[in-house]
């Protein structure tokens, strides 16, 4: 595990390029991740207690607005 992902499990955001998104996953529950979008690391992630997605989102990506995404913001062209 690098150092920047080391830092990023103690305080997310701290990598350049990272932004705040929200995954409903299949049950129901709700993630907050840390991302750098178009790429696949580093990332951190974990539940989230509170979120902009609605009562009762549809599994999927949102943004951090609520706004669901067409697809997971890893893949997204740069």
């Amino acid at each position: 595990m690098s150092i920047e992902d080391k830092m990023n499990e103690f305080a997310p955001g701290l990598v350049e390029g990272q932004v705040e998104f929200y995954r409903v996953t299949d049950d129901g529950a709700v993630e907050r991740w840390w991302i750098v979008p178009g790429t696949f690391g580093p990332t951190s992630h974990g539940p989230a207690d509170w979120h902009p997605c609605g009562e009762g989102p549809r599994p999927g990506w949102y943004d951090v607005d609520g706004k669901a995404l067409p697809g997971d913001p890893r893949e997204a062209a740069q």
